[in-house]
């Protein structure tokens, strides 16, 4: 960076002669001048007690100039996290990055206009003659709210020192799949939701009846296409996706016939379920990078299904067990995405259950 053509260098003098506050400003200059390194002269140099006063936190976020495995983490969530990271291993997250994709910004929610098609609307006219108007209506349409995704991942500090840099490809790995997983999870359910979790896109929408042919070529034809006609009035010519319980996928990925088709697979769908969508029809807002916060001073309960700390009372409940990371020397790193999907047109989403065919020898 310069000023008035004058270069801006840091002056690590000052790690020997200068006070502890000259010193911290050293360290945050060096940081603003190398944008997406500290240099190595820095980052190796052993702080005083005063310095690590300066800078202790009681919650210190991951940055991309943070030269630690946080700081590494952070910078391999790419600007797009839902369409770059989690697209490829997981059908929810590549479903939504077909469709229609908003970002919340400061908004508390988004309201998505549902517009059904309807040739009533158009017409063929003559010369100077009046052309029909159709009035859109844009009220009581689906509304996108953040829902906050969240994993939390610990360690101690040995396990950090002793494992560079392979710690930091094992949590991003762990936490990602977490992610993704309750993703596919929760959207291709038929769950009502609630005010903490988006409902899932199967609710509120019968299944169709599973094909009763014995041939299993015959049956999975007859699915398909009972599916496809199901959505097609929404997607017209438009893109149609599947996404089918594994042994389903095998069976649809194998037959030539499906080619035409996209098939994605989840893990979390039952057996002999598949689910087409119009694309189209999908909208979806969330954050376009995660947020990633490191921390070696919090206290937590040490659960997969934690309470608070305390909760008010005569007596008070308190949280079990606890640990202090202060105080047992532990990292941990707590990784949030806000996120919320919905139906344009209901219309837009078929699925049946309980098919019997599948891929494979028979």
């Amino acid at each position: 960076m310069q000023r008035q053509g004058i270069p801006l260098k840091p002056d690590f003098s000052a790690r020997r002669t200068g006070g502890p506050l000259i010193k911290a400003a050293a360290i945050a200059l060096s940081a603003f001048a190398n944008k997406t390194h500290i240099s190595t002269e820095l980052r190796n140099w052993r702080v005083s007690k005063d310095i690590e006063t300066i800078i202790k936190a009681a919650v210190s976020p991951a940055t991309l100039t943070q030269a630690d495995w946080a700081g590494s983490l952070a910078a391999t969530a790419v600007a797009d996290f839902l369409n770059v990271v989690l697209a490829p291993a997981y059908a929810s997250a590549e479903l939504l990055k077909r469709g229609l994709q908003l970002e919340f910004g400061r908004n508390r929610a988004i309201t998505v206009p549902g517009i059904v098609a309807d040739s009533s609307g158009t017409s063929f006219v003559g010369e100077a003659q009046a052309i029909p108007l159709r009035q859109f209506s844009f009220s009581g349409g689906p509304q996108l709210s953040p829902h906050k995704l969240a994993t939390l991942s610990e360690f101690t500090h040995e396990t950090f020192e002793h494992s560079q840099p392979t710690i930091e490809a094992l949590v991003k790995d762990t936490l990602t799949r977490d992610v993704g997983l309750k993703l596919d999870e929760v959207m291709f359910s038929t769950g009502a939701g609630d005010s903490v979790t988006p409902p899932g896109l199967l609710n509120g929408i019968p299944p169709l009846t599973p094909s009763a042919n014995s041939d299993p070529a015959q049956a999975a034809a007859e699915d398909m296409a009972a599916l496809a006609t199901a959505v097609s009035a929404v997607a017209g010519n438009g893109q149609i996706l599947f996404i089918a319980a594994a042994a389903q996928a095998v069976a649809l990925r194998q037959a030539t016939l499906f080619l035409p088709f996209e098939v994605l697979v989840s893990s979390k769908l039952a057996a002999g379920s598949v689910i087409a969508v119009a694309v189209d029809a999908l909208a979806s807002a969330a954050d376009s990078a995660p947020r990633f916060d490191l921390s070696n001073q919090a206290t937590i309960v040490e659960r997969t299904d934690p309470t608070a700390i305390s909760t008010p009372g005569t007596p008070p409940t308190i949280g079990v067990p606890q640990r202090s990371y202060w105080q047992t020397d532990v990292t941990g790193l707590r990784m949030i995405v806000e996120i919320d999907y919905c139906l344009r047109n209901p219309a837009g989403i078929a699925w049946i259950g309980g098919a019997t065919w599948k891929g494979g020898r028979s």
